[in-house]
């Protein structure tokens, strides 16, 4: 229907265009203080953890081979990360001590 998209048709489409195989990101998430700090709620972190979870648990969601890229080095890399699962950036998190 009009408005809607069909995700597995984008995809296609996306895989026939491009090759991504280098360093890249697939999203990026900004926390402030108020969320992330002390008293925040973590809405930052639960968004990135489900982003990333979505990507391997929904087929439809999938980053397809081409697309998977590598981690960028100048950002840290989760402890636990699997090739295929989406890039996401967190600043908290993938900020390295002495870069911006």
């Amino acid at each position: 229907t009009e408005g809607t998209l069909n995700i597995p048709t984008a995809v296609t489409k996306l895989k026939n265009t491009f090759s991504l195989r280098g360093e890249l990101m697939h999203a990026f998430v900004c926390y402030r203080v108020t969320t992330e700090g002390p008293a925040g709620n973590g809405l930052g972190a639960l968004i990135t953890r489900h982003i990333r979870s979505l990507s391997l648990d929904t087929p439809a969601l999938a980053i397809p081979r081409h697309g998977w890229g590598v981690w960028p080095t100048g950002a840290k890399k989760p402890a636990i990360f699997r090739p295929e699962e989406a890039k996401v950036f967190l600043d908290k998190d993938c900020l390295q001590d002495g870069q911006s």
